[in-house]
């Protein structure tokens, strides 16, 4: 009995992700989706044994419904167990989609499990380690040599360390009771044994382990909490539409460990857990961090949630002030239900008080930020009703709910609605949402999945929303309204084919004028053809967009692009990315998933005229290691250089290498 993939790591991102549209007003670089990408791809690197698994566990799988782990439980009673994932098409409502994505999370093992002693369980686990090497083989211009003087003179535009990035892991797992990591990490320009970096600038260590009794468990290190809906901590995997209308989230670990090499959204010192009971259990946690920011005096004027430390500038505005935070859940659970009581305060050691501007002026000020909420579920067979309402220091309320029927195995349908209040001020608050702050926001979402007839399914979605006072983009109220529509064609075992539209239309400032809004809609699709056989997969698509203005002429873009991965051998494989893009201005920018080195997922932005390449050669030299190269390659027809500021590089086209080593044992 063995491992066993039906779809590749590729595909199921590429899907899983496939309304993604990252926005400059939810911060950099939208941080959640890197942090998802990780803890999606960690669940993918330490699959569940499908027979001994649990319900519990099977639930967190995040592509599961309730009624489908029911259906595998139910056969593997019957049956015993299950031979191979094969065997997955005999058990009732599990579609041929869902059965693929249920191949990188899941393996039937063996159901025989050893008595270890819990001395021996710290180290006969499964170990892992990694180290990715990243070289620029082109210089930025914050890169370039300097004087002392010019330093002195220009702190923000000169780096001091070299190009190189470097990222190092390890992590060990005893099953699904102890666990413990380190993380350490280098970005490009930021130095290396220098300016109080020992050596890396970013460490991050994690230690889990629950008791022989499951009644205990224990988080020491770097941790991150998700309560509820994450009105006023979250950190979940579901905070998209699509990823809400196909997914039940019926269950959600409060406390994880922090796994991935994000560096900012994360808690840092002690959680634990106790189960009180069979159906109570009481959730407590502390942290202290110190964090980046901005000062003026012993007032913080701006957050820096980036993380990048290279300039003189940027180190100065490393771990400025502190930040403590304690909270506390406790929780009901039984076969149908969950209800949960929840708190937490904040303090700050500054002042935060950024420069008042018609968008901000309800962001958070002041040393301490408290909240309390209460959230639910309740669920049958076909029924999933759950949300969580909140209420901020100054009693300003929230709440997110979310009620789920699904008739049958082959639909399902979502209504989903949230409503912030103007000043409502939560933030460590994360959930599905339209801007970067918690609040100032009413909308109502309605979604629906369906399989009309075997091959083909459908997935689609539309989500109003309505901002009552003013946003980064509006100067005045403003409504928006988001529409995806997602159909998935299986026109046999190897070949697929997937038809996508997104539209997303909202008001925004018109330019020069700010107290005049006009509406601006950003259509998006896209065409994909996917062939899949044991040891190639190959997927062609062609993306198109258009942005339509009230005051200005219309612009577009469109892109073609092909993505395979082919296994030479066993022990070796080629995954290439290939794509030609034009397009009007960034408006119309287009998404592609791109083959990726282990825990380094991204979407790159595609923009203006150019041509990229991108592939990944990998060789397991040994049967639990493995060393991988990747290059990537981009070219810019109407442009002279890249980026600006110390980003920016002199020359249309920019080359990437990076290197790759784990061993897992």
């Amino acid at each position: 009995m063995g491992y066993e993939e039906f779809i590749s790591w590729d595909e199921f991102v590429t899907e899983y992700f496939n309304d993604v549209e990252f926005s400059p007003t939810k911060g950099i670089n939208d941080n959640w989706q890197s942090e998802a990408l990780e803890n999606l791809e960690n669940l993918h690197n330490h699959p569940v044994n499908i027979n001994t698994a649990t319900r519990e566990e099977l639930l967190l799988i995040p592509i599961l419904k309730e009624a489908q782990v029911d259906s595998i439980l139910a056969y593997r009673d019957k049956k015993h167990l299950f031979r191979s994932l094969g065997e997955l098409q005999w058990v009732n409502g599990l579609p041929h989609f869902t059965r693929q994505h249920l191949s990188l999370f899941a393996f039937a093992g063996d159901t025989i499990q050893k008595i270890i002693p819990i001395s021996k369980r710290f180290y006969q686990g499964k170990h892992e380690i990694a180290s990715r090497v990243d070289l620029p083989l082109y210089k930025r211009k914050g890169n370039s040599d300097f004087t002392q003087e010019e330093l002195d003179k220009h702190p923000s535009s000169y780096y001091l360390g070299n190009r190189v990035a470097n990222t190092i892991r390890y992590r060990y797992q005893w099953h699904k009771d102890l666990a413990y990591g380190i993380t350490l990490q280098k970005d490009s320009g930021e130095p290396f044994a220098a300016r109080h970096n020992y050596p890396y600038d970013y460490n991050s260590f994690y230690f889990f382990i629950r008791s022989k009794s499951k009644r205990y468990s224990v988080w020491l290190g770097d941790y991150n909490v998700n309560i509820g809906e994450g009105l006023m901590l979250g950190s979940a995997f579901f905070n998209g539409p699509l990823q809400i209308v196909e997914n039940t989230t019926l269950l959600s670990k409060t406390i994880r460990p922090h796994t991935s090499s994000d560096e900012i959204n994360y808690f840092r010192g002690l959680a634990i857990s106790i189960n009180l009971g069979k159906k109570f259990q009481f959730t407590s946690f502390l942290s202290f961090r110190k964090l980046d920011g901005k000062t003026s005096n012993d007032t913080v004027v701006s957050i820096k949630k980036d993380g990048q430390h290279r300039s003189l500038t940027e180190i100065s505005n490393r771990r400025t002030f502190n930040n403590y935070i304690m909270g506390s859940r406790l929780a009901y659970t039984d076969a149908k239900k969950q209800i949960g009581i929840n708190g937490y305060w904040s303090h700050y050691g500054h002042t935060i008080y950024p420069p008042i501007k018609k968008y901000n002026r309800h962001y958070f000020r002041g040393k301490d930020a408290f909240g309390i909420s209460t959230d639910y579920l309740w669920h049958t067979r076909r029924w999933q009703i759950q949300g969580e309402s909140s209420l901020d220091k100054r009693m300003h309320f929230a709440t997110s709910n979310m009620v789920r029927f699904t008739p049958n195995s082959r639909s399902s349908f979502v209504l989903h609605e949230r409503s912030f209040s103007q000043k409502n001020m939560a933030p460590l608050g994360n959930t599905m949402q339209e801007a970067s702050q918690l609040q100032n926001e009413h909308a109502i979402m309605l979604g629906a999945t369906c399989q009309p007839f075997r091959k083909i399914s459908l997935v689609s979605y539309i989500d109003y929303f309505y901002h009552p006072s003013p946003t980064y983009s509006a100067s005045q109220p403003s409504h928006g309204l988001d529409f995806f529509i997602l159909g998935k064609y299986q026109v046999s075992n190897t070949f697929s084919m997937r038809l996508q539209y997104k539209m997303k239309t909202e008001e925004k400032n018109v330019k020069g004028h700010n107290n005049l809004l006009q509406y601006v809609t950003t259509n998006r699709g896209r065409l994909t053809g996917i062939i899949c056989t044991p040891r190639i997969n190959l997927n062609f698509a062609a993306d198109f967009s258009a942005v339509f203005r009230q005051t200005a002429p219309t612009t577009y873009g469109w892109m073609f692009s092909t993505r395979n991965n082919v296994a030479i051998t066993p022990k070796i494989s080629i995954h290439t990315f290939a794509a030609l893009f034009f397009t009007d201005d960034y408006a119309t920018r287009l998404y592609a998933y791109e083959p990726q080195l282990q825990y380094a997922a991204s979407f790159p932005t595609f923009a203006y005229h150019g041509t990229r390449i991108a592939g990944v050669f990998q060789w397991k030299f040994l049967p639990k290691a493995y060393v991988a190269l990747r290059y990537a390659w981009i070219r810019y027809f109407n442009r002279d250089h890249i980026g600006s500021g110390p980003q920016q590089i002199n020359t249309p086209s920019k080359n990437d290498l990076s290197i790759q080593a784990g061993w897992r044992f």
